[in-house]
């Protein structure tokens, strides 16, 4: 598929010990789209997101992401893949307690001796705090601030390596209706000024209409 960020081809998953198969037997994500997946607690929209940054390998079938197969790729392999081309946002956001809000959205460079952490590098960071309107944190600890602020920062964070493809796991759970949809805003902004095809698992329907398409993903198994 021309131009496609990610795809994914008879696609079978199952955690070691439980019943339930995550099974997808086509999903292509062309370069540039917002894509909103949503479907009940427990159908596997985490453990898809998973399985489309590398975290995650699948039993059976292939997850592509632009020319690479990532799913053929060794751990350690996969892990640089994401690092360099891959933007996270987990729901809890993961960010280092014992770090400030500048390193740890820098964090990408501080963990990978193949990503240099040049000045081009640190003045991404700071336009991207500054468009994230958290320029006056970055001297914090992830405890001093909010929760909100905290979701910001892992938005800059996801995006400071310029990744051509942004996964996003429910990242307004937490939050009350006004701050879902100034983070959505946020995260919709960011990935189109970045070009990266953005997919974002949420369970908010009232958040599903600035994306380009929208998947129910036991819909997807489905088909």
């Amino acid at each position: 598929m021309p131009g496609a960020a990610l795809q994914l081809r008879d696609l079978v998953f199952r955690y070691p010990g439980e019943r339930f198969a995550l099974r997808v037997a086509r999903l292509d994500v062309r370069g540039g789209e917002h894509l909103a997946i949503t479907g009940p607690s427990g159908c596997g929209k985490t453990t898809l997101l998973r399985l489309a940054g590398g975290i995650l390998v699948p039993e059976c079938g292939l997850v592509q992401s632009g020319e690479t197969l990532l799913s053929a790729l060794p751990d350690a392999a996969r892990r640089a893949f994401r690092l360099r081309h891959i933007g996270l946002v987990f729901q809890t956001f993961e960010l280092v307690p014992y770090l400030d809000a500048r390193d740890n959205i820098l964090l990408p460079y501080r963990v990978s001796r193949e990503l240099p952490l040049t000045a081009e590098v640190r003045t991404r960071a700071e336009s991207l705090a500054e468009q994230a309107g958290i320029t006056h944190l970055l001297e914090r600890s992830p405890g001093e601030i909010s929760q909100g602020e905290r979701q910001r920062i892992a938005l800059c964070r996801a995006l400071v390596t310029q990744p051509s493809l942004i996964l996003a796991d429910e990242p307004t759970g937490s939050l009350d209706p006004l701050n879902q949809q100034r983070a959505v805003a946020l995260l919709h902004d960011q990935a189109r000024q970045a070009g990266a095809a953005l997919i974002m698992v949420t369970h908010e329907p009232s958040l599903l209409s600035g994306f380009d398409r929208h998947l129910s993903l036991p819909e997807l198994q489905a088909s």
